[in-house]
């Protein structure tokens, strides 16, 4: 499975990431426009903050299937081309809940 990310987390974090989940092909860019190609042709699954995403390029991802948005807030993200290509999105809703308590 082909995870591609437009967060680049610290090198340890990355190789962790990796480690502990062999079975991903993971790619860790800085930014959707470094990502590029390895997005729109190969991206099952995309990590991002969320604002980084169009429409346009919903609709460019051949092979989309999950958008996991490390963030709380998806104001920023194309939901409805997401829904009409039947792309599944998950985000860190309460990742503040205690911090902010």
């Amino acid at each position: 499975m082909k995870i591609v990310s437009s967060i680049l987390p610290p090198e340890e974090l990355r190789e962790e990431v990796i480690r502990d989940f062999p079975e991903g092909d993971f790619l860790f860019f800085d930014g959707i426009e470094a990502a590029g190609e390895s997005f729109y042709n190969d991206a099952e699954v995309f990590i991002t903050y969320g604002e980084d995403l169009t429409e346009e390029d919903i609709h460019k991802a051949t092979k989309l299937k999950w958008i996991m948005v490390m963030s709380a807030g998806m104001d920023e993200m194309p939901l409805k081309a997401c829904k009409e290509k039947g792309i599944l999105i998950t985000n860190a809703r309460g990742i503040h809940k205690i911090p902010m308590a």
